[in-house]
């Protein structure tokens, strides 16, 4: 399946007295399954859009509300479980699951470490891995920087 995004014009307001800011412009791609899009400039405009948070001004887009999945920037992790736990909490896996995930990941070294003591590198991938979890037409992965 194809997503497929037309024309998208988005405009958010930029003052309390109704200035808008045309943010994205004519914007269209087609994204097959199982395929990555990189974008420059505007990606969280667009994410939000496409998650149903920030209103079309003209264009088609699909309607994916409850079918994507998100890796912030900042992870947003709890900080009061550990690697393994935060990389189960999207569905409350048993241990013995989350743990084969986790070395899918080459992550089992840390599945008790929290995250205070976690590489960058490391926090993305489990944020990655907690997306990823749950079935999603679509995963955003918010970073300016993408670790290795």
């Amino acid at each position: 399946m194809t997503m497929v995004v037309k024309q998208l014009v988005v405009t958010v307001p930029m003052n309390k007295k109704h200035v808008t800011r045309e943010v994205l412009h004519e914007v269209s791609f087609d994204i097959p399954t199982a395929q990555v899009l990189t974008i420059l400039g505007g990606k969280s405009t667009l994410v939000r859009t496409l998650n149903g948070l920030q209103p079309v001004t003209t264009g088609n887009v699909p309607d994916l509300a409850g079918q994507t999945a998100m890796v912030f920037q900042h992870f947003n992790f709890f900080a009061n479980l550990t690697a393994l736990d935060n990389a189960a909490s999207p569905l409350y896996l048993t241990g013995q699951q989350s743990k084969a995930l986790l070395e899918k990941f080459n992550l089992a070294g840390v599945a008790t470490q929290y995250p205070s003591s976690l590489s960058g590198g490391r926090k993305q991938r489990i944020g990655i891995l907690r997306a990823l979890i749950l079935p999603k037409r679509l995963c955003c992965c918010l970073m300016s920087r993408p670790q290795r």
